[in-house]
């Protein structure tokens, strides 16, 4: 918790000035921080005992005012996923919190129906990494610790509650959830809407179509979920750094062109991503009367009980991580899908066709040509310029080495792909 202070970091009197937005803030009667105006805060500091009366340097109100926008100012105003109430400081920055999540509340109750959905969806050992993660990821909430975490993805046919399963995540960490999409595919530069929730789920978004959109996507999982500090853009606001405590996931169908949205493993983002394989799953209650009902007036109570196994639960050895406390498990179905539809594999199935069993010898942006010629379309949306095709293709002589070399000539790169083995 460095350039942190804890919530009892607070002014000499309960009435903080907004810097940026030019206002105020103070608490009412229940201890709820409310927006003030000027005429109110001068109408409360009297009635504190400061004196309106003008003498020759100020009156002892105005003072008081001045003192509290010099000594009592804070950047930021609102929610923050992870923090309590109050006033904190970070960094070079004092922001307010004005509201929190719910408490992580536990009770030692039997959960058997989240326990055989968790089971059935995911698989015994599945679920087990799950409740290690979110372990985790309520242990960093309770004790404000800022510990990165890969983001969980749920990839699975339609009935496999995916969805559900963040629901689930969105409870046992306070009930509080935004979705981050837009912000992490570029369609908006503003986040500030995501600082308020500990939990960012991503669900039902249309897959990128280009490699562009999957690098991004990638680029944003390593910025939210394993900086230390990231920049608040808000409407109307300058960006500030803040420190939230998040945990994202995702959801997605196990569908090719629905896996687009899953950017490339490579090895920056291995240890980032955890992939969890859900099975369709069918219970005697699925009518939706039956459904709803058990969801109204059983699945929040049954989440205390899950709670109360996870806040327990051991982490397998083998599963410990030091950065991360729990590695980012990986479904080996999964990520065999996911790498056999990188964009890197694309190109060498491409490259594959042109070559019609021969082999192709050139340099990175002869092959772009050859290829461009054949698959414009295909070739722009995987890499948009030929310097692209060199990084494709050094992934895949690391993936497949006996296939595809590289050597130096006269300062430039010079490529060799061989034929498939079958086709050799």
């Amino acid at each position: 918790m460095s350039g942190s202070q804890p919530s009892d970091y607070l002014p000499k009197s309960a009435i903080v000035y907004d810097s940026q937005k030019r206002t105020w803030y103070t608490t009412d009667s229940s201890g709820k921080w409310i927006n003030i105006n000027e005429d109110s805060v001068k109408r409360r500091l009297v009635a504190s005992g400061f004196a309106r009366d003008r003498m020759l340097d100020g009156s002892s109100m105005e003072k008081e005012m001045t003192r509290i926008q010099d000594e009592q100012n804070v950047s930021y105003v609102g929610p923050l996923a992870g923090w309590p109430i109050g006033i904190h400081k970070h960094s070079d920055d004092k922001f307010l919190v004005t509201k929190a999540a719910m408490p992580l509340t536990t009770k030692d109750i039997q959960c058997d129906m989240l326990i055989k959905i968790g089971e059935a969806a995911l698989g015994e050992e599945q679920f087990e990494w799950f409740k290690g993660f979110i372990r985790t990821r309520r242990d960093a909430i309770r004790n404000r610790i800022f510990t990165p975490s890969p983001v969980a993805i749920f990839a699975g046919p339609a009935h496999s509650y995916k969805s559900f399963m963040q629901r689930l995540i969105t409870e046992l960490l306070g009930g509080r959830m935004a979705r981050p999409w837009r912000y992490m595919s570029g369609q908006t530069s503003f986040n500030g809407d995501l600082y308020g929730a500990e939990h960012l789920c991503i669900e039902d978004d249309a897959p990128p179509t280009d490699s562009a959109t999957q690098t991004k996507i990638g680029s944003h999982i390593k910025s939210l979920l394993f900086s230390n500090d990231l920049s608040a853009h808000f409407k109307g606001r300058d960006a500030v750094y803040l420190k939230p405590i998040w945990t994202m996931s995702m959801s997605t169908n196990d569908e090719p062109s629905n896996l687009l949205c899953i950017p490339p493993i490579d090895e920056s983002l291995d240890d980032k991503i955890a992939l969890l394989k859900t099975s369709c799953i069918i219970f005697p209650w699925d009518d939706d009367k039956h459904k709803q009902t058990w969801m109204r007036e059983h699945f929040l109570e049954e989440v205390q009980g899950l709670a109360h196994i996870i806040d327990q639960h051991v982490i397998r050895p083998e599963w410990h991580n030091d950065r991360t406390i729990i590695k980012a498990y990986k479904n080996s179905d999964l990520l065999n899908m996911i790498n056999n539809i990188s964009p890197e594999e694309q190109l060498l199935n491409m490259i594959d066709v042109i070559a019609k069993g021969a082999t192709i010898i050139g340099k990175a942006i002869e092959i772009d040509l050859q290829i461009r010629a054949r698959f414009s379309r295909q070739t722009e949306k995987i890499a948009d310029t030929h310097w692209k095709i060199g990084v494709l293709l050094g992934k895949l002589a690391k993936k497949h080495p006996r296939r595809v070399t590289r050597k130096t000539i006269r300062g430039s790169a010079e490529w060799t792909i061989l034929p498939p083995l079958n086709k050799a």
